[in-house]
């Protein structure tokens, strides 16, 4: 057992073999660095030691195609936002001249020859150990505690000289560079205090000649999770692949003062089942149901439509994220319990106007932030498939069919919660948690076939969808008859001219082709009308609304495609749009942090 272990943990410096890092210097940080950043004596160590930022630092040399970069996790902070940030430059720093700019993300990745992307909050903790590399094709691949996660980034350019670049932002303190060639020295097996101590123990014991005797009875008396993991090494070889999994189940590592870290154990094979089963019925256990039951949480009971008669609706029973497993039924969705993102279920069907439909929170996860999502999507589910759903769904933004999603709608989710969505005859998307006041979410193009679409996402673990509720479609009510009195004659008024207002589409959006019915800013007349109205409010609610919120000098000129919101002029509107595009994803809008699309200039007369 001890073998296994050993070996699985030292798979991290043999898996360098092959891409030429043997023969390279060991990895160190470059002189040249951020305001905030010292470096160990040694240069493996850069550590932050003022506010948040500032903290950007290089190699000492280039690193080669397909050559891991170990990178720890010395220390972490609480008082911040945000988390290091990984990538590489085609730029020799040592010919920088002047200050550092204070973020790698977006200063330096807006810039030719900078390549870079903050690692997900939930891996960067004290002690974890990340590798990667990138490939001659210009991904890079990316590896934490010996997992790998897969494509990071993309795009860089393989083809010219690249030097390592991070940032130590945020509650990221310090990080160190490892040495792969330094054999199990980073194994954390072999550097407890439980393994040294064990280790010396026996050592001492051979050399010393002491009989068998004698140090059984030292062994007994050590401390008792010391002697379980002396007698657990001691257990004779598996002789089947069921016994090996049972005794995998029956070791506990995590004992003692010192916790050595447990390894994730393999999904148990359905041919095992039957003899997992019969072992535990020959030792006078009850059968354990099968693993795949187990980990699906039990319905609370309704609250709030305990009493109400529900149409069938289901999730696709084959797209969805892959890191979502579908009930029996495919009306529970449940998220792995190592994941935090890419848990996107979707509907069998077309949505209706006029339905509303229920979901339940049946299982939440504390340790994440975040809830669940939800949106619509042109797309048919049948034509995707799971490697199709991005990790961020800002990303489904970016496809060419219709998508539109609303992160966090189930804030701080409590365990037995019933949310209901409702999508209305005009295309008014809503929901209300709990029976309570609805929220409007969203509007939509009801002409189109709309899917939903549900991200099960950080703290909200599992949901289940309860199925629709059908409301009729809504009766014209008849005109009321209001009295009016004799119009009042009053004296002619010199005529002013009427404001018109125009939105020119910009060259970007002449471009894109969208599908039959989707809102296009060349097009569609109703936008124009909406921008009207919008700029009449504006100018009847007086000076402090036409400012622009970002410089507050120019006045509003222009709107943000597809969020509609007037609050910027067309400069800065430009320099949002266009630097969140060089820095490889979107500008947001300032008031509601939408993805901002296009630019649509608006004139004044």
């Amino acid at each position: 057992m001890g073998q296994t272990i050993g070996t699985s943990l030292s798979s991290l410096s043999s898996s360098n073999n092959g891409d030429g890092s043997a023969s390279q210097p060991v990895l160190q940080f470059h002189n040249t660095r951020g305001e905030h950043v010292r470096l160990s004596a040694d240069r493996s160590t850069a550590r932050r030691v003022d506010s948040f930022c500032k903290g950007i630092a290089f190699s000492q040399r280039t690193v080669r195609p397909n050559e891991k970069v170990y990178l720890r996790v010395a220390e972490c902070s609480t008082s911040w936002n945000g988390v290091l940030r990984i990538g590489f430059t085609s730029c020799n720093p040592a010919s920088f001249s002047g200050v550092l700019p204070k973020y790698a993300c977006p200063d330096l990745t807006s810039r030719p020859g900078f390549w870079g992307k903050a690692l997900p909050e939930r891996y960067v903790e004290v002690g974890v150990l990340f590798s990667f590399h990138f490939t001659a094709s210009g991904d890079v691949m990316l590896n934490v505690n010996g997992q790998d996660k897969g494509v990071f980034l993309t795009g860089v350019d393989a083809r010219t000289p690249l030097w390592i670049m991070v940032d130590i932002y945020g509650n990221t303190t310090a990080v160190q560079f490892v040495d792969p060639r330094g054999s199990l020295n980073n194994n954390p097996m072999r550097n407890s205090p439980t393994r040294r101590s064990t280790t010396s123990l026996q050592s001492s014991a051979s050399s010393s000649g002491i009989s068998s005797t004698l140090a059984s009875n030292d062994i007994n008396q050590r401390p008792q999770h010391l002697q379980q993991l002396h007698h657990q090494q001691q257990m004779p070889r598996p002789r089947s692949e069921a016994d090996l999994l049972v005794s995998m189940n029956a070791l506990n590592l995590n004992r003692g003062p010192h916790q050595i870290p447990s390894l994730p154990l393999p999904p148990i094979p359905g041919s095992l089942q039957q003899q997992l089963q019969s072992s535990s019925s020959s030792a006078g256990q009850p059968p354990a149901p099968p693993a795949v039951l187990q980990n699906f949480p039990p319905p609370p009971p309704l609250r709030h439509y305990r009493h109400h008669v529900f149409q069938p609706l289901t999730f696709h029973p084959r797209t969805h994220g892959v890191n979502i497993r579908m009930g029996p039924d495919c009306r529970t969705a449940v998220r792995h319990d190592a994941e935090f993102c890419n848990g996107y279920v979707l509907s069998s069907r077309p949505i209706n106007p006029g339905e509303s439909w229920v979901v339940q929170i049946v299982q939440t996860e504390s340790i994440y932030v975040g809830g669940m999502g939800f949106g619509f999507t042109t797309c048919n589910p049948a034509s995707l498939s799971s490697t199709d759903l991005p990790d961020d769904a800002d990303q489904l933004l970016d496809r060419p069919e219709y998508w539109v999603i609303s992160k966090d709608v189930a804030h701080g989710p409590i365990l037995g919660d019933e949310i209901e969505f409702h999508l209305s005859h005009t295309g008014e998307v809503t929901m209300m948690r709990n029976r309570g006041s609805a929220t409007l979410l969203m509007h939509v193009d009801v002409s189109l076939p709309l899917w939903a679409i549900f991200d099960v996402y950080g703290s909200t673990r599992a949901v289940r969808l309860l199925g629709t509720i059908s409301s009729p479609p809504p009766v014209a009510e008849p005109p009321a008859v209001i009295y009016q009195a004799p119009p009042r004659v009053s004296p002619p008024r010199p005529q002013q001219a009427q404001p018109i207002y125009q939105s020119v589409p910009s060259a970007h959006m002449m471009q894109q082709s969208f599908p039959s019915g989707v809102l296009s800013s060349g097009t569609a007349s109703s936008y124009v009308e909406t921008l009207t109205q919008s700029l009449n409010c504006q100018s009847a609610g007086g000076g402090a609304s036409s400012e622009c919120t970002v410089c507050y000098e120019r006045s509003v000129d222009c709107v943000l495609y597809s969020c509609g919101h007037m609050c910027l002029c067309y400069d800065c509107a430009l320099t949002l749009y266009h630097g969140g595009r060089t820095a490889g994803g979107q500008g947001l809008c300032p008031i509601c942090r939408a993805p901002i699309r296009d630019v649509i200039r608006a004139y004044r007369s």
